[in-house]
């Protein structure tokens, strides 16, 4: 069973994503010289080439379970899309216990939407057709079991969470499941069971760094973690008490680190301590609600009233506007945009030629992306703050989908976060995605009235109001090359 191994960790990145605060392009492996060879017959378009991919193929198919599958890599590479399907369904016809059948399995459990009990039932008939390997943990089987933790962690479930969580084999992993986990379940506010979960990780964290097998700056990160909780839990003593050694011993003093000891400081009334850090927070455009209501309490602890605290905020956001501004000219491109047409979650077809004019802003993304999720409310704000705009258009293309007809679980997901988005589908077949070449999502694209691309856009850093300031520059001056 040590094929999984490889596919494990395949899938594994890829639903690791869903946790991430941003995701990076994906680079394409370098194509071996097979494929090298089958990209070269699909270019040159003949047909006594044609013929020759569709023979070759076949007998690569003919010979065994590693002949198919690559087979079929290479008939992805040439973008052969219906013949890449009929390959993985052939597959999985003639080796029901093989690889393919496995990660079409597996997807079925941590890509397809689903209740947690649901997700459950999935594992169990995964782990019955395909037994793990007894030797040691494997981490495909790891993210399995800890995509049915999350699943009841997301759905409020304290008890079935922290049983799941707790099933996962490898130490190093356990450790990350369990303070995610935990996070969550504060959201939840199921605080007990989220204080337990996250203090394992912190004694286990420290134990590894003691022992010299583990890394300080993690241990440092569950503490910091821990202090996040039960300051939810309004246990403000032992939150500071907890934040202030993650800051102190951390030679990372930044990002979710310095957010908690400064909102810990302000719970304390140490706000003149806090004020510095939370301003550096609102000036780079990283601060949620927790710390715009941290700062206004941290500037009337420092100053003693909230006597010009207006002008105050103003001039923050001031400062924000204008180093986003600074940097936006660097970025500007001049590049003609594909052409395309698509269809929505309505039937209605929309074409990029119908909105000639207008400043278009298009977000690819998919429903099991995280970071693709993350963005939203910032793209939320943005789309409110342009409604009554008639130049503006937003368009949300959902892309890569894992399931053959991802459109229910498309407007459910947009149903159920109250999101104002138009979204368009894009499949193996209409191919948007590729011809906007995109390697890597979210990507987002500011297109002008001429139909220029103006700005390109990758991933997602956290920082809503910072995401909210760049979209809308980039929006003013697209139109001003109208």
């Amino acid at each position: 069973m040590n094929l999984y191994k490889n596919i494990g960790l395949i899938v594994l990145l890829s639903g690791l994503a869903s946790v991430a605060n941003a995701q990076q392009n994906r680079q394409p492996a370098k194509p071996d010289s097979l494929t090298l060879y089958y990209q070269g017959l699909a270019r040159s378009g003949t047909t006594e080439d044609k013929v020759k991919i569709t023979t070759g193929l076949k007998q690569l198919a003919d010979k065994d379970e590693a002949g198919i599958t690559q087979a079929t890599k290479i008939a992805v590479a040439i973008k052969a899309t219906d013949m890449a399907d009929s390959l993985r369904n052939v597959t999985i016809k003639r080796y029901p216990h093989g690889q393919a059948a496995f990660i079409k399995q597996y997807n079925e459990l941590v890509s397809v939407k689903a209740t947690a009990a649901e997700k459950e039932k999935k594992y169990d008939l995964l782990i019955k057709q395909f037994p793990e390997p007894a030797q040691n943990a494997d981490v495909a089987y790891d993210y399995a079991r800890s995509e049915v933790a999350y699943s009841y962690a997301l759905e409020g479930n304290a008890a079935k969470c922290e049983q799941w969580v707790e099933t996962v084999k490898s130490p190093s992993y356990l450790a990350t499941i369990r303070t995610m986990n935990a996070q969550t379940l504060a959201s939840k506010n199921e605080f007990a069971t989220a204080e337990r979960m996250i203090r394992k990780s912190v004694a286990a964290a420290k134990s590894a760094a003691d022992a010299g097998s583990g890394n300080k700056d993690a241990y440092y990160a569950n503490v910091s973690a821990l202090a996040n909780v039960l300051y939810k839990e309004q246990k403000f003593k032992d939150a500071l008490t907890f934040a202030t050694e993650a800051y102190e011993g951390s030679t990372r003093k930044t990002g979710s680190v310095k957010t908690v000891y400064a909102l810990a400081l302000t719970a304390n009334n140490r706000g003149k301590d806090a004020l510095p850090m939370l301003v550096e927070e609102v000036k780079a455009g990283r601060a949620n609600a927790d710390i715009k209501a941290s700062l206004k309490a941290a500037y009337v602890q420092d100053k003693g009233s909230d006597t010009g605290y207006t002008e105050f905020i103003g001039g923050l956001s001031s400062e924000l506007q204008k180093a986003v501004l600074a940097g936006l000219s660097k970025k500007m491109i001049s590049e003609a945009s594909p052409e395309f047409a698509l269809v929505d979650l309505n039937g209605a077809k929309v074409s990029l030629a119908s909105l000639k004019g207008k400043v278009v802003i298009l977000d690819f993304w998919a429903t099991w992306c995280g970071p693709c999720k993350k963005s939203f409310p910032a793209m939320q704000m943005a789309l409110t703050k342009y409604k009554n705009d008639p130049n503006v258009k937003f368009l949300f293309i959902d892309t890569w989908e894992r399931v053959p007809d991802p459109a229910k679980d498309v407007k459910s997901f947009i149903k159920d976060n109250k999101y104002d988005f138009q979204v368009l589908l894009d499949d193996n077949k209409t191919k948007v995605v590729d011809k906007f070449g995109i390697t890597g999502i979210p990507a987002k694209f500011v297109i002008d009235g001429n139909g220029k691309i103006r700005f390109k856009l990758t991933g997602f850093d956290g920082a809503d109001d910072a995401a909210v300031e760049e979209i809308s520059a980039m929006i003013e001056m697209a139109k001003k090359t109208i």
